[in-house]
């Protein structure tokens, strides 16, 4: 899927819900799906779990250059499975120069800014790479004050749970949006890749980098 732009409003009693895609996996024969240059801008409400700003479940494929501005809430189902980008990155996956700026609020655990859930044991491995998180995360009134959930709550700003086969790296919690938006095209590639680039427009997504395609 490419350049796919969703705005509005959804509401979902199953699970498996995103806006861009619900679930995202390899078929037979195939070398696994892909997303590349998709946004949301549309608010989600699921009462079950596996939910995305762009997609609820991504496995054995990769989402990529794409960013969530609308607002992820997931409630009933335990975990909660929610994320900015992908509610779930599983089995050998790419989530990469993603970013998330909505909020995203579930009532159980597994909660993250781009995915909140990264995987587990004997699962392949899962790569979230060259991505940031400007959203408030949150479990029920508890906010994210770390990039990777703990066993506590497995709560994050960048990922709720995932300590198993996996590559992260991108500029995340120690960096204030106020030190992004004053970043400039050196400094961005330096961070976060040359899939993103300055933002000339303060009315744009709060000023933040955002990706080259925009």
């Amino acid at each position: 899927m490419v350049r796919i732009i969703l705005n509005g409003e959804i509401f979902s009693k199953t699970s498996f819900t995103g806006e861009i895609c619900g679930a995202l996996q390899k078929y037979l024969g195939s070398n696994g799906s892909i997303i590349r240059n998709c946004y949301n801008n549309a608010n989600i409400k699921s009462s079950n779990n596996n939910v995305g700003g762009v997609s609820g479940y991504n496995t054995e494929s990769i989402i990529e250059n794409c960013y969530n501005t609308g607002v992820i809430m997931t409630e009933d189902k335990n975990p909660s499975y929610a994320g900015g980008i992908a509610g779930v990155n599983n089995g050998t996956s790419t989530i990469k120069n993603c970013y998330n700026i909505g909020s995203v609020t579930g009532k159980y655990t597994c909660i993250g800014g781009i995915t909140g859930h990264n995987g587990a044991s004997g699962q392949g491995t899962q790569i979230v790479e060259n991505v940031f998180n400007a959203g408030t995360i949150k479990k029920g009134t508890t906010v994210a004050t770390t990039d990777i959930g703990t066993s506590s709550n497995y709560l994050g700003n960048l990922i709720g749970y995932g300590v198993y086969n996996k590559t992260i790296n991108g500029k995340y919690g120690n960096t204030t949006i106020e030190e992004m938006k004053n970043w400039n095209n050196d400094t961005i590639v330096q961070n976060l890749g040359n899939g993103f680039k300055k933002n000339r427009n303060s009315n744009v997504n709060q000023g933040l980098p955002i990706l080259v395609w925009q």
